[in-house]
């Protein structure tokens, strides 16, 4: 019996070490947010320079998704999904570990999402009238 309870919490030699840098890439949202609008703001220039942009909509930290919605000429454009992929998230994924897909949230109307509400898109319509 007593040498059970010896077992029952072991202790890693490294753990004092290890916890530590476990904490370090347990990232908020807001610190996982701030990390890809820097990174983003890279890639607003080359987008700013064909007429387009990107907003950052929401990040989940659990699952690495990052919610976005292209802007500007970027919205209808055949290469937009090539933008969105091989422009937007190969970046993000690179630059940041935590960051697994990107998904357009104007392109994929079936998921349930508030931006596809039709108060939303109204607005979104209301602005690009107005301009």
């Amino acid at each position: 019996m007593g040498e059970w309870q010896q077992y029952t919490y072991p202790r890693l030699p490294c753990q004092d070490r290890v916890y530590p840098l476990f904490l370090a890439y347990m990232k908020s949202k807001e610190a996982l947010l701030a990390e890809i609008e820097g990174v983003l703001a890279i890639v607003r220039q080359g987008l700013a320079m064909h007429g387009g942009n990107v907003e950052v909509t929401d990040v989940d930290p659990v699952t690495g998704k990052v919610f976005v919605r292209l802007q500007g000429s970027c919205v209808g454009c055949p290469m937009s999904e090539l933008t969105l992929k091989a422009g937007i998230e190969d970046t993000l994924v690179s630059m940041i570990p935590e960051v697994t897909e990107v998904i357009n949230i104007d392109g994929s109307p079936d998921e349930d999402d508030d931006c596809c509400s039709p108060t939303n898109n109204a607005e979104t319509t209301e602005s690009a009238i107005a301009k």
